[in-house]
């Protein structure tokens, strides 16, 4: 009898630490999966800023184009008139 209840106290504490070995596995594997997701928010971040740049940046070259073309267009009128004469 009295092996039975110290087998039922071993039991109960290897249950007792069975059951705190899991709750910190779940933990963890919460932990490094927010950790995860934060990496992420942030490389999202980092990339939404370097394409609003990028975006920028061509904006710009169209409108250096656009420019760019007209000049050529006046260039080619200007020697159109020249050629007339």
């Amino acid at each position: 009898m009295i092996y039975s209840e110290i087998g039922n106290e071993v039991l109960r504490a290897i249950g007792i630490v069975g059951i705190i070995i899991l709750i910190g596995i779940v933990l963890a594997i919460i932990g490094l999966q927010h950790e995860y997701i934060i990496k992420l928010r942030t490389m999202k971040k980092e990339l939404e800023t370097e394409l609003n740049e990028k975006t920028t940046e061509i904006k710009d070259l169209k409108k250096k184009l656009k420019n760019s073309e007209e000049d050529i267009k006046d260039l080619e009128r200007e020697l159109s008139y020249y050629e007339r004469k």
